[in-house]
């Protein structure tokens, strides 16, 4: 095994030379969105998913799954991955953005 590709478990993988994905932590997330500005509707949605899952124990309670995917779409630019900073550091979890 040559020096260049000897294994490293910290290293995300990638594909010609290109991270295929990227991890940030939650304090990371909140310096990246912290001058986040959304339009009114996307603020509720934000925080109506917020509300949902502080509410696990309801779920629970009633055997329904915890939601726990959210599908972002829009042109480039649009802001979806500023969102996604955003939830993240809100939810204080780390953030993978895949490529």
């Amino acid at each position: 095994m040559s020096k260049n590709n000897k294994y490293n478990p910290s290293r995300m993988p990638s594909a010609k030379g290109m991270d295929i994905a990227s991890v940030y932590l939650p304090r990371e997330c909140a310096s990246k969105a912290k001058n986040i500005v959304l339009s009114p509707d996307n603020e509720n949605i934000v925080e109506e998913l917020l509300t949902i899952l502080q509410m696990k124990d309801k779920f629970f309670e009633y055997e329904v799954p915890v939601p726990n995917k959210l599908m972002m779409f829009g042109p480039p630019g649009s802001g979806k991955t500023l969102t996604a900073f955003h939830l993240a550091h809100r939810l204080e979890l780390p953030l993978v953005l895949a490529r």
